[in-house]
């Protein structure tokens, strides 16, 4: 398997910087990432792509339509940089002053807002974008389509959905053999009940369980074999995750320090990586389902109520016990909930008039910024990932929805069923409890807690977020059963801040072989 961090540093890039009458440049001069779908001539590039060119003088950069691609660039009078990896551009000398007021937002929420990153300096290409540096300043212009709210009947929008979701797919049809992520629930089961319709089923499904160490309910995994023996197709479990807190340590690097939750996947999508010439991914199809939307948001939203919404979306997703258990008590102001609150109200306000504005805010924020970047920084060797509910046709008409037309989350399941009835008697959720014996998860965690132990022995230069007191209630958590799952979810949380820590106390130069290290002892 790959080294993790040949995810991150190895990614191509480009520097420019004006001095003493000349250019001086390193990395790739002209680059065209991911994939495009050719679209007709009255309508935007479809597929999930990034591009930049430098011709002597002047370097522009685009990127698709939604700003999925990871893009990430700095630039101020005399010097440029741009890349994918977040951490090459350290690397090339970009600024390591954090974002606090970005970092508040991910760690209370989980997810960054419009183009912030955990560095102030450093941002990500906006939606659709026009960039473009010269020696004379910078100029960066987005766009992000909004939609009012159709006239249309719940009837008419899964009929509408069915055929341009189809089409969708059609438009991203695979070379080859290659390999199908099924979870059994709806998103992929969609997309290959498509493929099979087109006779271009894969030569295998593979199932990746969440957390296959420890207790835990997979509501559709259990169901993914049943769904591929129906349509003849081979399955397995896929369950080769040697080390969980490797994973961690690799995929904050790899993942620009833009997503925490979805690391779990890590191992999947590395594996597919090097076994499959092409995959399809189910990101955005929360625009059909989302379990985040609910009629309180709404209303609030309804009524222009920002600062009490803010609150209810933090309530939502809350890690303030988990950040009260790590942060060192004299830089918690630096991550306050209150200027979390702040940056998701400005946020918010971007969506007001919008046909489902809580749709739209995690489209083009938790979807764009966090769910659809990580297959396309782990699967990077493809030769495309397809992402068929990212089809423009598709997502402008979930964009266009009321919100009563979806608000059930029945929308998407009545859809599947209405376009393949034959397969309708195949349920979308199942609870199974997979029970794992006391002493297995009394290793697991210890394994993982060891592994922290060890790494922040040998990296204690980071520490400086931490509160030195987490150790101790971490050994009082770990043996106390009423709280054995402490350790499990503030660790990962403690583990980025460790590393950040560490960016932010190495200047440029060898950073690439410092962040190699710094995962490689994990």
């Amino acid at each position: 398997m790959a080294e993790p961090l040949s995810y991150s540093i190895d990614l191509p890039y480009f520097y420019a910087r004006f001095g003493h009458g000349a250019y001086v440049t390193r990395g790739t001069r002209e680059v065209s990432l991911g994939h495009d779908i050719a679209a007709g001539t009255d309508e935007p590039s479809n597929g999930i792509h990034g591009a930049w060119r430098w011709d002597g003088e002047r370097l522009t950069a685009g990127n698709d339509r939604f700003g999925v691609y990871p893009l990430y660039y700095f630039a101020n009078d005399k010097e440029v940089c741009i890349s994918p990896s977040l951490v090459r551009l350290l690397e090339e000398g970009a600024p390591n002053e954090l974002d606090y007021a970005a970092l508040a937002t991910f760690l209370h929420l989980g997810f960054f807002l419009g183009e912030d990153t955990a560095f102030k300096h450093i941002r990500a290409m906006p939606p659709n974008a026009a960039f473009e540096w010269t020696r004379e300043g910078l100029s960066v212009k987005g766009h992000r389509p909004a939609f009012a709210a159709r006239p249309i009947s719940r009837d008419e929008a899964i009929d509408e959905y069915i055929s341009l979701f189809r089409r969708g797919v059609e438009r991203r049809r695979p070379e080859g053999d290659y390999i199908m992520p099924l979870s059994g629930g709806r998103d992929s089961r969609h997309i290959l009940l498509e493929l099979c319709r087109m006779g271009c089923p894969p030569r295998q499904c593979i199932t990746s369980l969440k957390d296959p160490n420890l207790s835990s309910r997979n509501k559709d995994t259990r169901l993914a074999p049943e769904v591929a023996a129906r349509l003849g197709i081979p399955h397995r479990f896929f369950t080769e995750q040697p080390s969980v807190f490797k994973r961690n340590l690799a995929a904050n690097f790899a993942l620009n320090f833009c997503s925490g939750e979805q690391a779990w996947q890590f191992d999947l999508y590395t594996y597919l990586n090097e076994n499959t010439p092409v995959c399809y991914d189910g990101a955005a199809a929360l625009l059909s389902h989302s379990t985040y939307v609910t009629r309180e948001p709404l209303d609030l939203f309804a009524k222009g109520r920002w600062e009490e919404l803010a609150e209810v979306l933090l309530r939502q997703w809350s890690k303030d016990a988990i950040l009260s258990g790590i942060v060192d008590p004299d830089h918690r102001d630096l991550f306050s909930r209150d200027m979390a609150r702040d940056r998701v109200f400005q946020e918010l306000k971007r969506h007001d008039g919008a046909a489902n504005p809580l749709i739209a805010f995690y489209f083009w924020n938790r979807t764009r910024r966090q769910v659809a970047m990580l297959p396309h920084m782990l699967m990077k060797d493809l030769k495309a990932v397809y992402m068929p509910f990212l089809d423009n046709h598709v997502v402008d008409l979930m964009l266009s929805l009321p919100p009563d037309l979806t608000l059930d989350r029945k929308f998407h399941s009545q859809a599947i069923n209405r376009a393949f009835p034959q397969y309708a008697s195949i349920p979308f959720s199942q609870d199974v409890k997979t029970v794992k014996s006391k002493f297995d998860i009394f290793m697991y965690r210890s394994r993982y807690f060891a592994n922290f132990l060890w790494f922040i022995s040998r990296h204690q230069g980071g520490w400086k977020f931490l509160d030195r007191n987490m150790l101790l209630r971490t050994i009082l958590s770990h043996f106390h059963p009423a709280r054995a799952r402490l350790d499990q979810r503030f660790l990962p949380n403690a583990l980025y801040l460790l590393q950040l820590g560490h960016l932010t106390n190495n200047r440029a130069g060898g950073l690439g072989n410092f962040a190699c290290r710094l995962v490689g002892e994990g």
